[in-house]
C-alpha cells in the first residue's frame, strides 16, 4: 500500500501544468532565512523596487508601441482622407454638369403617380451641353 505522500506526489505529477501565454514573472525566496526587520525591510525593499522597475519598462514600451500606433493611424488617415478628396473630385467633375437633368428627373419620378401598381415616368431628355 502506498503512502498518502507518494499518491500525493503522483496526483501533482499527472496535473496538467497551465500554458503559459508569455514571460511569468520569477519570485524568488531568499538565500538564506530572515532573522531582524532589518534583513525583512531590506529585502521587501529589493522586491519592491524590482518590481517598480519592471512595471516601469513594461509601461516604456508600452508607450513606445502606442507612440509608433499613433503615427502609423494618423499617416493612414491622412492617406485615406486624400483618396477621398480625389474621388469627390471626380465625382463633382462628372456629376455636378448634369446637376439640372438630375434635379429636373427628381421632380418627375416624385410626381409620378402608380397606376394599376406601375409607375410610368418619361424622363426629361440629357442636356447636351451639360457634360462638355
Amino acid at each position: 500500500m502506498r503512502s498518502k505522500r507518494s499518491v500525493y506526489a503522483a496526483v501533482r505529477s499527472r496535473r496538467r501544468q497551465p500554458e503559459r501565454s508569455g514571460a511569468q514573472m520569477e519570485v524568488h525566496a531568499p538565500e538564506h532565512a530572515i532573522h531582524t526587520r532589518r534583513e525583512f525591510l531590506i529585502h521587501m525593499l529589493a522586491i519592491t523596487l524590482g518590481l517598480l522597475i519592471a512595471i516601469g519598462l513594461d509601461q516604456g514600451v508600452e508607450y513606445l508601441h502606442n507612440h509608433h500606433l499613433r503615427h502609423q493611424l494618423e499617416e493612414n488617415v491622412l492617406a485615406e482622407a486624400q483618396r477621398n478628396v480625389d474621388i469627390l473630385n471626380t465625382h463633382f467633375e462628372v456629376n455636378i454638369p448634369n446637376l439640372l437633368w438630375y434635379r429636373a428627373a427628381l421632380k418627375v419620378v416624385l410626381a409620378a403617380k402608380p397606376v394599376a401598381g406601375f409607375v410610368d415616368i418619361t424622363l426629361p431628355p440629357p442636356d447636351p451641353h451639360a457634360s462638355k
